[in-house]
């Protein structure tokens, strides 16, 4: 068996007739696999993809299925949780610059490692296995059987670090879906929470917090001053226009910034002129919430 010398010579295996059938996609899944590799490493990679793609498993691979935008760690954040499985194709330039950026972002990571079965994939032969990983089963690319071997996804679907302890998969499975959408769904509901009472101090600075992943906090510039001024105006024989602002800024703040983060509001532009030269202002914003019921 020859080693690979480099990634544009690696063979890849053809695949055997009695390839396990891809499970079945759960309730937020989107891809069998999520592929993280170097751009050095495309054509190897690329080949591996399309002859996964022809089993018909669903490949996430950032080249394609990133989403313009965003960053790398929030795409490569949503990827991962999309995904049963995350393959990581090792080769010195992968542990040189993408995995650096994982490591340095190692709360995402973390995550990755506790909930989703990794599989490392050594492209070349003595590749240096990052600290994290070697607790891993890893597997070689010129190993004659690595595509059967990878395709085993009944066999791989509870991590490394579990197996011994966990014996029945399907329980573990189920557990993991439950608590992965009722931790996501936690996660942001106190991020928002925590960041709308930060907008009542920021308000008066011209600074407005939010964010758009559950692992991200990005702040915008917009004065609401006149906002304020048309509540006070709007509402002067309330008891305290002011905690009327304040209630408002509470229960909508969070998504005024995603709206002025992602530059679109999912509601016709405003015919009255408001606040916010070539935008829509805060408090049209509530207003046109506050037409639907949804102050909460």
């Amino acid at each position: 068996m020859e080693p690979i010398n480099s990634p544009e010579t690696a063979d890849i295996q053809p695949l055997s007739p009695s390839v396990p059938v891809p499970p079945t996609l759960r309730d937020g899944e989107c891809y069998h696999v999520f592929i993280s590799y170097s751009s050095t490493d495309y054509q190897w990679t690329h080949c591996l993809i399309e002859q996964l793609e022809a089993c018909g498993l669903q490949v996430c691979y950032h080249d394609r299925d990133f989403l313009p935008g965003r960053t790398v760690l929030e795409n490569m954040s949503d990827c991962i949780h999309e995904s049963q499985k995350v393959v990581l194709v090792l080769s010195p330039e992968f542990v040189r610059s993408r995995w650096c950026l994982l490591e340095a972002n190692m709360s995402l990571f973390r995550d990755c490692l506790e909930r989703k079965p990794i599989v490392p994939v050594l492209l070349e032969p003595g590749v240096s296995v990052p600290l994290h990983l070697c607790h891993l089963t890893y597997l070689e690319a010129n190993d004659p059987d690595f595509n059967n071997k990878l395709l085993k996804f009944s066999d791989m679907e509870v991590p490394d670090q579990l197996r011994l302890i966990i014996e029945d998969q399907e329980k573990y499975r189920k557990a993991l879906c439950l608590w992965g959408k009722d931790q996501g769904k936690y996660i942001v509901r106190e991020m928002q929470k925590a960041l709308a009472q930060a907008n009542i101090i920021l308000s008066e600075e011209k600074v407005l917090m939010g964010s758009q992943s559950n692992s991200k906090i990005s702040l915008v510039y917009v004065s609401l001053n006149r906002c304020k001024h048309e509540f006070s105006e709007k509402f002067s024989d309330q008891v305290c226009p002011e905690n009327l602002f304040q209630r408002a800024l509470l229960y909508f703040s969070s998504g005024y910034f995603c709206c002025l983060a992602q530059r679109h509001f999912p509601f016709p532009q405003p015919s009255s002129t408001g606040h916010l030269e070539g935008g829509v202002c805060f408090c049209q914003y509530v207003s046109q919430q506050l037409s639907v019921d949804q102050w909460e």
